[in-house]
């Protein structure tokens, strides 16, 4: 980020008197101290100067404008899409039958965005044709995710399954779709900056003209033109530059006229804006809502990454599942409130026990899921007691003046000791927390 804002505002730095002549400065006053020393043909030179230094600022503010409404409204609808994925996942995953209503509440989401994006009059016909192609996978996304959500018995139901992996599919096809869109709106922004600066080189090539006729005067108003206009002009070019390659972290610097300062700050808000709703976007696609923990489409990632690492340096690799014991019975107690803050509680509690190499993962309901990089057996039972004994110990404010407290089956597998495949071990894993489970609950199991 700081590398990214050095060059907009290093001249500040360095020559504090260049902001202060332009503090409180307009373009008018430059041009009109000119028309006050230039002849006519000077002051003919600075009217196609002005005039194409205008038109060129609409233009460009007019380019920008558009191109973060529609990268706005793309992302949010791309937001939409990663969550209305989550509920059929979490459906064959756990059966829970209230994915239908989280699915269908998405779904509709996602149709509002694509009303609202749809009639944008700005997007060309490419983009209009990458949205109707997107909507149409839509449809049939969804008609899929009713499909599973309507399946009676779904853990373990394979025909379920390679549903699940077909819309997963064009769900990832439908954002990759939509990423068009902000090609073709970096696109237009190119070719504004394009267009830019060939009305800057027109504008140019006039006052050298005219300059020419005016000998030394002339000469002389060029040089004030060329160090009061030109580099605040570069700097925007510069900044829609790094905006279209996709540096949303650059600023404008404020050093510059009036006019092109306050381009220069609404360019930046819009920038700033659409920076945090990308941070959001991440975050929320890889996030639990509730806890904060990693999510179980991150875990898959992150697994998958660490499993191979662990494999090809022969190093060690322990996995914890974490199950909340009679958790339902909060619910029907204290009601679901109640139930968030159980859950917000034990993940506090069990990160609380972790190493900063260590991960915690909501893994779906009242389960979650831990990753030990470089941790043998002895090493993850001795964190696994840990976690189970920090949770049992803590008390959780359920309402006014009622605390309960919970407790953890804890299922320890780890690579190489207990299997040498990705698969087993989450089996392992699993199998052992449904021992603990069996054998009186509250405990650690290993297999």
């Amino acid at each position: 980020m700081s590398d990214t804002r050095s060059g907009g505002t290093e001249d500040t730095a360095t020559n504090p008197g260049a902001s202060l002549r332009h503090k409180n400065r307009s373009l008018r006053v430059f041009f009109r101290s000119g028309a006050a020393l230039f002849f006519l043909a000077l002051i003919t030179a600075n009217a196609v100067m002005l005039f194409n230094l205008y038109k060129a600022l609409r233009l460009t503010d007019e380019v920008v404008e558009h191109s973060i409404v529609e990268m706005h409204h793309a992302m949010r609808l791309q937001m939409s899409l990663a969550q209305a994925a989550m509920p059929p996942n979490d459906y064959l995953i756990h059966g829970d039958p209230k994915a239908r209503d989280e699915f269908q509440a998405h779904a509709t989401e996602v149709g509002r965005n694509f009303e609202t994006l749809a009639p944008m009059t700005a997007m060309t016909d490419t983009q209009h044709q990458v949205l109707t192609a997107a909507r149409r996978d839509w449809e049939h996304a969804r008609v899929i995710g009713e499909a599973i959500l309507k399946t009676a018995s779904p853990v373990g139901n394979m025909k379920s399954a390679a549903k699940m992996e077909e819309f997963d599919k064009l769900i990832e096809n439908i954002i990759t779709r939509l990423n068009a869109i902000h090609h073709v709106a970096h696109t237009e922004t190119e070719e504004s900056h394009k267009i830019l600066h060939d009305l800057k080189l027109e504008a140019t090539t006039v006052v050298l003209v005219f300059l020419a006729a005016g000998l030394a005067i002339a000469v002389a108003g060029f040089v004030l033109l060329n160090r009061q206009l030109f580099p605040p002009l570069q700097d925007l070019s510069r900044g829609m530059r790094l905006f279209s390659e996709g540096r949303h972290g650059h600023r404008i610097g404020g050093n510059m006229p009036v006019e092109l300062r306050e381009l220069a700050e609404g360019f930046n808000a819009m920038a700033a804006n659409l920076q945090a709703q990308h941070a959001e976007l991440v975050k929320t696609s890889t996030h639990d809502a509730l806890t904060g923990c990693l999510n179980h489409r991150q875990f898959t990632l992150d697994f998958d990454r660490e499993f191979l690492r662990v494999s090809r340096y022969q190093g060690n690799l322990s996995l914890l599942m974490v199950d909340l014991d009679n958790f339902k019975s909060v619910n029907d107690t204290y009601g679901h409130p109640a139930g968030d803050r159980v859950l917000q509680k034990v993940a506090e509690a069990m990160n609380s026990q972790l190493r900063a190499s260590d991960t915690l993962y909501r893994y779906g309901g009242e389960e979650f899921v831990i990753l030990l990089p470089e941790t043998d057996r002895h090493g993850a039972l001795t964190v696994a007691e840990s976690i189970r004994h920090k949770v049992a110990t803590t008390a959780i404010i359920v309402d006014d003046n009622e605390t309960v407290t919970i407790t953890v089956s804890i299922g320890v597998a780890c690579f190489p000791q207990d299997t040498k495949e990705q698969e087993d071990l989450l089996k392992k894993a699993d199998q052992a927390v449904y021992a603990a489970k069996n054998n009186g609950r509250n405990r650690v199991c290993h297999l």
